[in-house]
């Protein structure tokens, strides 16, 4: 995670059993916080993500290398959290021109 020094009171961690993920991230100060997450599969590389959050009903999409590389990028107030249940799909493939 990288951006400001607040940063610092973000932790994350990721769970996957099969084809089912989750990212779990946490603000664990009485301050807003925010920062880079990267996720640590490299099979999203070619995908795209649909993180969607169990308690708030929030979905973003994201395509799997950003992710990777630089990051998911959190803002959380307060003692906040995040759990996400990550879903992935293929990339469409790119039509050639005939």
């Amino acid at each position: 995670m990288l951006f400001r020094s607040s940063y610092h009171h973000l932790v994350a961690w990721c769970a996957r059993a099969g084809d089912d993920r989750s990212l779990v991230v946490v603000n664990l100060s009485p301050d807003r916080a925010d920062g880079l997450v990267t996720l640590p599969w490299p099979d999203l590389d070619g995908a795209h993500v649909r993180l969607h959050d169990v308690f708030t009903a929030l979905t973003f999409e994201r395509k799997g290398r950003d992710l990777r590389s630089p990051g998911l990028y959190v803002a959380l107030g307060p003692w906040q959290f995040h759990v996400f249940d990550v879903q992935c799909s293929p990339l469409p493939s790119p039509i050639s021109a005939a």
